[in-house]
């Protein structure tokens, strides 16, 4: 199973609104191979931490 946010851009009225959503992902396979996937997504109901996230990649040309 796997737990994670995601921060997802909303316009409002031609404002930009940074929201985040908590994502709940658990993949499973039955003995006669049948896959199962199940997910959830809603705001978070507390804060948020993220150990190991990676700070973002600057880019240059």
């Amino acid at each position: 199973m796997w737990h994670f946010g995601k921060a997802v851009i909303q316009w409002v009225d031609e404002e930009q609104v940074v929201r985040r959503v908590y994502i709940k992902l658990c993949l499973a396979v039955s003995k006669d191979g049948r896959k199962t996937t199940c997910m959830s997504f809603h705001p978070p109901e507390r804060t948020m931490t993220f150990p190991f996230s990676k700070p973002p990649v600057q880019w240059s040309v």
